[in-house]
């Protein structure tokens, strides 16, 4: 796997650059001067286009030599995670990983996931859960986010269309926005999408060494609609 660094912090980019010379089958690359070989994956910090890091993040993804973009920040903030999946990251990092941790989580985004990779931060146990939404909630937003009526909700949900409204009105409350267009505007740059994601968050192992777990989270749309 060839990753490469976007960072303005040097101290954060010496320490990531020496994690990653250091570990087994990882190859730094210099984003400016790379070879005719394309680039696994590339490091982005924000800051380092604060003002104008979506456009970033597109020019990057438009280069054909680049596979994929993960943010790893020193100003990391577990609440903001889901809105940068939803622009298209595959990872969302604290730089201040263990180099175990990181290296796993590079890992996991080379092998196809998409990564949280908190240093013992609080995850969300559905997406818009930091936002104040419920699970029910959450789960009506996302399917309205794909473009399902309320009737086709409230038969995936196995709920009574008016149960629908009620939680759509409820979550309209909650995250500010008074129409449909506005709601599906929300829930699509917050991150309630169809799409799974890989949760990496630290653990200690029996002998007492910090080690890692991957969570594959679960599609909304694959819920059990007899739970609900």
């Amino acid at each position: 796997m060839r990753p490469a660094l976007l960072n303005h912090d040097d101290v954060v980019t010496s320490a990531v650059a020496a994690i990653v010379r250091a570990a087994p089958h990882l190859e730094l690359v210099d984003l400016l001067a790379r070879d005719a070989r394309p680039v696994d994956l590339v490091l982005l910090d924000p800051a380092m286009a604060p003002d104008d890091e979506p456009a970033h993040l597109t020019r990057l993804l438009a280069d054909p030599q680049v596979r994929k973009v993960a943010v790893l920040t020193s100003s990391f903030d577990p609440r903001t995670a889901d809105e940068y999946f939803a622009r298209g990251h595959a990872g969302y990092l604290s730089a201040d990983l263990s180099a175990h941790d990181l290296v796993t989580a590079l890992r996991a985004i080379g092998a196809g996931g998409r990564v949280l990779g908190p240093d013992d931060s609080p995850l969300q146990e559905w997406p818009g859960q930091v936002h104040g939404l419920t699970e029910r909630e959450s789960d009506v937003m996302t399917r309205l986010a794909a473009g399902h009526s309320n009737g086709e909700i409230a038969t995936e949900l196995d709920l009574s269309v008016s149960s629908v409204k009620s939680a759509i009105r409820a979550a309209y409350r909650t995250v500010g926005v008074e129409s449909r267009a506005r709601a599906v505007l929300w829930a699509l740059t917050h991150g309630l999408t169809t799409l799974a994601r890989t949760v990496v968050r630290p653990h200690r192992s029996s002998s007492g060494s910090q080690a890692i777990e991957s969570h594959p989270r679960e599609d909304p749309l694959s819920h059990d609609d007899s739970s609900h």
